[in-house]
This record gives C-alpha cells, structure tokens and sequence, in this order.
C-alpha cells in the first residue's frame, strides 16, 4: 500500500509541472502573436506574412488565451491574459469576431485593474470601445473611451491620449455630431504631430476627410483622403491604403462621379481580399453597389447588394446590414418594385433605431417616404419625411435641402389638387 504523504506530493509535482508547461505554452504564443502583429504594422509584404502566420497558429493563440484566463492566482498568467488581449490589437481586427474581441479584453482588464497596470488599463479601455463600436453599441463606446482618456490624462501618456480622441471622434461621427468629431480629431492630429506617429497620423487625417464628407465639403475631404493614401502607401500600410482609396471613392460619388469612384472601389475590394478582411470587402461592396446604381445599373447593383448581404449577415455588423437593406431597397424602387423597397426600408428602420444610427433613421424614413409616394399614399409619404427631415437638420446632414424640396413640390401639389 503506497504512503498518502507521497502519493499527494507527487501529484502536486505533476500539478506543477503541467501548470509550468502550461504556462510556456501561453507565453509562447502571445510571442506568436507580438510577432504577427508586428508583422502586419511593417506593412508591403509583411502585412500578408502577419496574417499567414496568425492564421497557422490561430487554435493555439486562442488556447494559449483560454488557458491565461483559468489562474487568476498566478501572476505569469494574468500577465499573459492581459497581453493577449493588448499586444495583436491591430491584427486581430482583421480576424477576431467583435464578440470576442470583447470577452478577451475584458478578461484582460479584469486583471489590469487588479494589478492597477494604469497603462494597459487605458490600452484595453480604448480597444473594448473600438469593439463596442464595431458592434453599433456606440453609447457603451464613448464611455470606454471616456474613461481611457481619463486614464491617459492621469498617467500623462500622450499616445493613449491621441487614441482616446480618434476613437471619441469616430464614435460621435457615428452618432452624427459631426463638429464635436471634427474638434476630437483635431486635438489627436495636434497630438501625433508632436510625437510624430505617422501611421495614425494618416488614420486621423482620413477620419478628418470623413468628417467634412460628411458636412458635404467633398473638395475638402478629397484633399484630406488623398494625404491618407499618400501616407499609408509610403509606409506600406495595406489597410489604411484600403480605407483611403474608399473614402476617395465615396468622395468622388457624391460629386456626381461614380465611374472614377468604381475604379477606386475596385482596387479597394482587391486589397480586402488579398487580406482576407471580409468586413472591409462588405463595406467597398456597398459602395460599389451605390456606383452602378448611380450609373443607372440597377440588376448589377442589387447582385453585389445582395453579396453584401450576405457577408454582414454573417458577421454580425448591424450597421452595414441596414445600409445593405437600404441600398437593395433603393435598387428594387429604381426597377419600379416599390412594396418590396418598401419592406426593406423598414427592416433597415428597425436595425438604425435600434443602433441608434441617427443618419441612418433619416435616410431609411425619407426613403420611405419615396416609396410611399409612388404606391399612392402622399399623406403617409409627407409625414415619413417630415421625420427625415426633423433628424436631418439635427445632424447637419447635407440632404436637409433635397428632402426640403421634395417637401415643397409635394404640398404645393397637394394645394394645387385642392
């Protein structure tokens, strides 16, 4: 009969031994991950060589992960759980569902807080809001990046500081304040050109682009896309190579010239394949969508429409789905189908209230409205874009005067009938 005393110790040995192997095996691969993510941030060839890597290795990143977050007692694996979530940031856009980019993060800080790490908690405070947004939860976004800007301001960390602001920009351009995002981007901008980050330099000057597109100031937001593009191509970021030329496109759409923006949608949508970013390929589809149908190719416009669609259904961007419906409805109308336009209309309604997408309530109700009109139902049609038009003057949108009009010629012809 073997001693209790022994057999006990030996299987604390054994214990301790799987949990230093363990151990190895976590930290091992948050190096992967380091490696990956440098990598992609080296730009040109790298960035394809990241994402094969990340992509080898992706079962034992995430197992190295799930088994930091099982020793909250041990220190080596708390820091590794927080690593995980804080070193791949970047790459991880491009291949982790939000949904678990959150749980990740907040595993993490859970235990950057208590280790009262101020300088990874502002980090992870600043990537949970990007997550939030990536997921339409824009409100829970802005106080993440709240409190990662307190955090930064405390601690005196200028580079946590200028991403608390870029992120505070994009979240309340997302809620359409256009002027309060411009004024965040501009505090980042005067940040990254203190320290001299020209990668997120470039990712701010676009946002700032975006901004003033948004103001429908598109000769001031191509200049601003066409510094993002110069910069990204010189340092041989791939992504933000990507987004500019998109941003390019839908700047040179909205000044009446689609066919110059297909071209640019389509170097963007070879780039997002080439790196596997399906939620970027989703957005240029769209775009692309809305080119054609400013062509007047409709049927071609309502395939890529519905090949959107399909891509955002499955990955859970609540905000591109409705934009997708909305676009198909636009498509459907254009083909004289105005009940089923109709119908996608309010399926977006729903998914824009729900995110609490003010642009997006006012395009889907104004939208509405047209359909409405063209199955005879002109009272149902003024009241739906008199709501448009109530939120668009809220958010300075640059349709204020087009349903304006349309408002006019209606009620003129409706006292012109009486």
């Amino acid at each position: 009969m073997s001693n209790p005393d022994v057999s006990i110790t030996a299987s604390r040995k054994t214990q301790t031994n799987r949990d230093i192997a363990k151990l190895r095996y976590a930290a091992h691969y948050v190096s992967v991950l380091v490696t990956a993510n440098q990598l992609y941030l080296k730009g040109g060839e790298g960035v394809n060589q990241g994402l094969i890597l990340l992509d080898v290795e992706w079962r034992n990143v995430e197992s190295g992960q799930a088994w930091s977050t099982l020793k909250r007692d041990n220190t080596s694996a708390t820091e590794a759980c927080i690593n995980y979530a804080v070193v791949g940031a970047q790459i991880l856009l491009l291949r982790q569902h939000p949904t678990d980019r959150v749980r990740w993060i907040e595993e993490a800080l859970d235990r950057a807080q208590r280790l009262h790490v101020q300088t990874r908690e502002a980090a992870l405070w600043n990537s949970l809001g990007v997550a939030y947004s990536d997921l339409n939860q824009t409100a829970r976004a802005i106080e993440c990046h709240d409190q990662a800007l307190t955090l930064a301001r405390a601690s005196g960390d200028l580079r946590a500081q200028s991403t608390a602001l870029g992120n505070l920009g994009v979240a309340y351009s997302d809620i359409g304040q256009i002027r309060r995002a411009i004024d965040y981007y501009e505090q980042d901008l005067a940040i990254l050109q203190t320290i001299s980050l020209r990668r997120n330099e470039s990712v701010t000057i676009g946002n700032l682009g975006l901004a003033y597109a948004a103001l429908g100031e598109y000769s001031r937001a191509i200049k601003y896309h066409k510094q993002h593009l110069k910069i990204a191509r010189e340092l041989g970021d791939r992504r933000g190579e990507s987004a500019a030329l998109g941003h390019l496109g839908n700047a040179y759409r909205a000044m009446g010239k689609p066919r110059r923006a297909t071209v640019l949608y389509k170097h963007r949508i070879a780039i997002a394949r080439e790196m596997g970013d399906k939620r970027g390929e989703a957005l240029v589809l769209g775009n692309l969508g809305l080119a054609y149908a400013d062509l007047g190719e409709w049927n071609r416009s309502i395939e890529i429409y519905k090949s959107q669609f399909e891509i955002v259904r499955k990955w859970g961007d609540r905000r591109t789905e409705a934009n997708a419906l909305g676009n198909l409805g636009i498509a459907y109308k254009n083909i004289g189908l105005f009940q089923r336009a109709l119908d996608l209309y309010e399926q977006q309604l729903f998914i824009v209230r729900e995110i609490v997408d003010r642009a997006g309530q006012g395009s889907a109700l104004f939208n509405m409205s047209l359909a409405l009109d063209q199955l005879d139902q002109r009272e149902l049609a003024i009241l739906r874009a008199e709501e448009a038009l109530k939120i668009l003057e809220e958010i300075e949108s640059p349709y204020v005067k087009m349903v304006r009009k349309q408002l006019g010629e209606w009620r003129h012809t409706e006292k012109t009938e009486v």
